[in-house]
């Protein structure tokens, strides 16, 4: 059976949006999907979608933006989703109370078509980038996620990486080994920088696992408030590859709300790993850094302090 997905490619953040005004252009390009050609059985935001992207400055006014996982943007897209038995994979920028107190994640959650929440992914690989056409620090904001779960979409295992996790290939590669079919990448990214290895990378992580690959990202120029001395431009070029690396449709240019609709068919995956199944050609004896002797040492909880581009020096868990 093949899996019919939508990935929407949404606009900036507009200076002066509520909430409520920013997800009603998100429910508008939802809504876009369901009526154009197939209906999809799982719909794909990018990362960050209901806020600005506000990692090029540090201001203590962002956490206001946080919510919990189960808060009000699964509680919006669970009646979607249950209306329309459709899947839904939506981001947000999360609030969570763990036992040793607030933490904050740069989050996607996964809604069932039932209106569950299935789970969740947090973004494991935190940038602090100063590059020519980018400089941002997501270390001020977010803690870094420990686990690259792998989920049910209608009998296909879908993995999901954010953005920077996507410029490592021991990620996907991650997914990929608990049997992932999809591996689905949100993304707010900008900067020629960034842009040159966008298409690349995610051809390079579908052909390396012999997976699914599509890419989502926001397009266009954003110019919020407090949100950086000049305002971002993001490439979007949202984008899909099958196992082998070939594309699987021409892709998006870098307008804003638009919609890219694939159908995945799950023979493309045996015929790819029939005819080379590089996973199962992993010498993982032979690969130093993932020795078990590395991985002990890493079992023990450890801290590393960071030193963000703005704002006070943090401590970051790494177990």
């Amino acid at each position: 059976m093949t899996l019919q997905v939508a990935g929407l490619q949404i606009g900036p953040y507009r200076d002066g949006d509520a909430y409520n005004h920013r997800m009603e252009r998100l429910s508008a390009l939802f809504d876009q999907a369901l009526q154009e050609g197939r209906k999809p059985d799982l719909i794909v935001f990018p990362e960050l979608m209901t806020v600005p992207y506000f990692c090029t400055t540090g201001s203590e006014t962002f956490f206001e933006l946080a919510e919990p996982a189960d808060g009000p943007t699964f509680s919006y897209f669970s009646k979607k989703a249950k209306e329309n038995n459709v899947h839904i994979i939506a981001t947000i920028f999360e609030k969570a109370q763990e036992k040793d107190g607030t933490r904050y994640f740069n989050t996607a959650i996964v809604i069932s078509n039932h209106g569950e929440l299935q789970g969740y992914y947090r973004k494991t690989h935190i940038p602090k980038l100063t590059l020519p056409t980018l400089t941002t620090d997501e270390t001020y904001y977010f803690n870094r996620g420990t686990h690259f779960p792998v989920f049910d979409v209608n009998g296909y295992k879908v993995g999901i990486l954010i953005c920077f996790d996507r410029s490592f290939p021991e990620a996907a590669r991650a997914l990929a080994l608990q049997g992932a079919d999809l591996i689905v990448i949100p993304t707010a990214a900008s900067g020629d920088d960034r842009k040159k290895a966008w298409l690349a990378e995610c051809q390079s992580r579908a052909r390396e696992n012999g997976v699914f690959v599509l890419g989502i990202n926001r397009a266009g120029e954003e110019r919020a408030a407090n949100v950086g001395r000049s305002g971002l431009k993001f490439f979007g070029l949202t984008c899909a590859f099958d196992p082998m690396g070939n594309s699987l449709s021409d892709g998006l240019d870098e307008n804003p709300w638009q919609i890219m609709s694939v159908t995945l068919d799950p023979n493309l995956i045996r015929e790819t790993r029939e005819r080379l199944n590089l996973l199962n050609h992993l010498q993982v004896d032979v690969y130093h850094a993932y020795s078990k002797e590395v991985q002990k040492v890493r079992s023990f909880p450890i801290e590393r302090e960071i030193t963000p581009l703005f704002g006070p020096k943090g401590v970051v868990g790494i177990d």
